[in-house]
């Protein structure tokens, strides 16, 4: 049997807001910033050694935190240790 083990893939995507205090200030009525809303994508293969079923994300103030668990090796649970 020639199949390759699955792998855990994540995949996130989301828009990026100028600074608040970029948007409001403005140093003359007549001068403008250009000021742009970019959006990004982002796509991470971690791999056939990943416990998928356990992986966890959380997203706080614009940081991506992953819990990554890894699989038990298969020799290691055949042979108890």
């Amino acid at each position: 049997n020639n199949q390759r083990p699955s792998s855990c893939i994540v995949q996130w995507s989301g828009n990026r807001q100028p600074p608040r205090h970029h948007q409001q200030q403005s140093s003359s009525p007549h001068q403008s910033h250009a000021v742009v809303k970019t959006t990004f994508s982002r796509r991470i293969d971690l791999g056939p050694n990943v416990d998928c079923e356990r992986l966890a994300a959380n997203l706080s103030r614009g940081i991506l935190l992953l819990t990554v668990p890894l699989k038990e090796m298969a020799h290691q649970t055949q042979s108890g240790k």
